[in-house]
């Protein structure tokens, strides 16, 4: 059974199923995706996912019970991230832009089609906790490929965070001055 003060809920689909993190007793720095019905009870905490990154967030869920988020995929030197799908089973890594050393992946819809944020520089911690990368949106299909958005005019940055059934894309453009502004 798990104890409430180890999960951390990041969304849930129409037929209830939650996903989120859940600490595995590792004093808070190893996190695992975990999948969970409320109707049914009945949780599980995948392990193909484990096996992609050690330490791996998910963000969000569709109403076919597929996952995104991202996981740990490598260090050198610094903690990098690689956003995934979760579905079926198996864990399917999101190609990388280009140029980009790492990525996160924050939404998805009912068509699989996944948005998130890529970066060439490491992740960064501060003392309130990670920060999401400082880079570009991106957009990813199986069809398409990954591809990078455009930012406001003006911004260095940009962060999708969700999709919907249409397509529509909401995110932030930001700047280093730390202006931001909400975009579709």
């Amino acid at each position: 059974e798990l104890e409430e003060s180890e999960i951390l809920p990041r969304d849930i689909n129409p037929d209830g199923t939650l996903v989120g993190d859940y600490d595995d007793g590792f004093n808070g720095e190893h996190a695992s995706t975990l999948v969970f019905n409320a109707e049914s009870g009945t949780y599980h905490i995948d392990e193909t996912i484990d096996e992609f990154g050690p330490e791996n967030s998910a963000q969000a869920i569709n109403e076919h019970g597929h996952v995104v988020g991202s996981a740990e995929y490598g260090y050198d030197g610094d903690v990098l991230y690689r956003a995934f799908l979760y579905k079926d089973a198996q864990t399917i890594p999101i190609d990388l832009p280009a140029g980009d050393t790492q990525s996160r992946a924050f939404g998805i819809n009912a068509h699989d089609r996944v948005v998130g944020a890529s970066d060439t520089a490491p992740y960064v911690f501060n003392t309130t906790g990670p920060q999401t990368p400082h880079g570009s949106a991106f957009f990813w299909d199986a069809q398409t490929g990954t591809v990078q958005l455009q930012t406001l005019g003006g911004y260095d940055h940009s962060t999708a965070y969700d999709i919907n059934d249409n397509g529509v894309i909401v995110g932030v453009s930001s700047n280093s001055a730390g202006d931001s502004r909400a975009c579709i």
